[in-house]
C-alpha cells in the first residue's frame, strides 16, 4: 500500500487459515498486516479493505491472529470490532523450524462481514 510515492504498509489476505482449521465457516484470513508510523491510521483503511474484498468474496467473516502477549495489537482489533475467538497453540512462527522455537500461543480474533 502507497501514500504518495512511499510504502505505507503492506498486508496479505488468504481464505484459508491452518490456525483456524477446527473452526468452522467461510473467512478471509489477515495476514502480515503492517504500518510505518508516520502512515499512522491507515491500518483500519488496510483492514476495511480486507473487509471489502471478504463481502466481495461472498464470506461470512474476515479473521486474524497475533501472539496472545501482545496486549496493545490485541486492544487495537477490539478496538475494532473483532471478537476474541480462543487462544490457540502454534509451533513457532512462518519460517522457522519447528526444532528451533518454542510453542506459542496466538490469540484469534473474528469480525462478521456487514452484508
Amino acid at each position: 500500500m502507497d501514500v504518495g510515492d512511499k510504502t505505507a504498509g503492506t498486508v496479505t489476505l488468504d481464505w484459508a487459515d491452518a490456525l483456524w482449521a477446527d473452526v468452522g465457516g467461510s473467512a478471509g484470513h489477515v495476514h502480515r498486516l503492517a504500518v510505518r508510523r508516520w502512515a499512522r491510521g491507515l491500518g483500519a483503511v488496510v483492514l476495511g479493505w480486507a473487509e471489502d474484498r471478504a463481502r466481495q468474496r461472498g464470506v461470512d467473516a474476515l479473521r486474524l491472529d497475533c501472539v496472545a502477549h501482545n496486549r496493545s495489537l490485541r486492544d487495537y482489533y477490539e478496538g475494532r470490532g473483532f471478537l476474541h475467538r480462543g487462544d490457540a497453540r502454534w509451533p513457532g512462527l512462518p519460517g522457522q523450524r519447528a526444532e528451533d522455537v518454542p510453542v506459542l500461543w496466538m490469540s484469534r480474533y473474528e469480525r462478521p462481514v456487514a452484508r
